[in-house]
């Protein structure tokens, strides 16, 4: 039986560089492009719904995103370990959503997501793909859905083939609450769940309570993660539970 390859020169170093460079290049059009914007940051700990993404290592990255005046948007991003480990890789993400207004009040949005793993097979076979769903209301409150159809599961892999696929559900209720102050403060709380019991039989909840604020291009966020995944066996102890990340950003203008 023939197996499938990748091409010898699409290595992840070759990618990463490629990519790197194309939305480099992109920056300055970007800064002066009405509906452009382009951002650059770093971060002590990359966390995605409780747990820790680069095996609790700093990470640097840099974003693009499009916004038309009919609700259309369109990101592209890269972001990889400062110091990469044995299970860390870099992540490229591409994004498309839509989103309406309802009045004074409501808002919705649907978009896809598309996460791009880099670096060895193992990183290659966590790639997925996600579709979501937004409610919001006064840009205060919001209640989302994300369905992954092709998501891999999660743990260690298993000795005897690849890792499971299958759906998995993440529902999220968030609170923005802007406050007093010179620099835009505003404080986030989050709450969620993400169900992969049709994968592996196993689900776990998470929570988050952020602070950030911005002083011109300048952009600074503090938060505070929690998660039982650990518990549940889906990750490693060192990458659940408590987690702090402070994250600071430049958003071209």
């Amino acid at each position: 039986m023939s197996s499938t390859r990748h091409p010898q020169w699409l290595t992840a170093p070759r990618l990463a560089l490629a990519v790197t460079v194309a939305l480099t290049l992109a920056l300055p059009m970007a800064a002066a492009a009405q509906g452009l914007g382009v951002s650059v940051f770093a971060t002590s700990d990359k966390l995605l719904r409780g747990t820790s993404q680069s095996d609790g290592q700093p990470v640097v990255g840099l974003d693009t995103s499009w916004r038309g005046d009919t609700g259309w948007s369109l990101a592209a991003g890269l972001a990889g370990p400062t110091w990469p480990r044995q299970y860390t890789s870099s992540e490229l993400t591409l994004a498309a959503s839509r989103s309406w207004q309802h009045g004074h009040d409501l808002s919705s949005q649907w978009g896809v997501v598309r996460y791009q793993y880099l670096g060895s097979q193992r990183a290659l076979d966590r790639s997925y793909t996600e579709l979501n769903l937004a409610l919001g209301w006064r840009e205060r409150a919001s209640v989302s859905l994300g369905l992954m159809p092709d998501l891999r599961s999660y743990g260690p892999p298993p000795t005897d083939g690849p890792r499971p696929r299958g759906l998995g559900i993440a529902t999220e209720l968030n609170w923005r609450q802007p406050l007093a102050g010179r620099w835009n403060p505003a404080l986030d709380l989050g709450l969620g769940h993400l169900d992969l019991q049709r994968i592996q039989g196993r689900s776990y909840r998470y929570a988050s309570i952020a602070l950030s604020a911005d002083a011109g291009p300048m952009r600074i966020h503090l938060s505070v993660n929690d998660s039982d995944a650990a518990r549940h066996g889906l990750v490693q102890r060192r990458n659940a539970g408590t987690r702090w990340a402070i994250t600071l950003g430049w958003v071209a203008k």
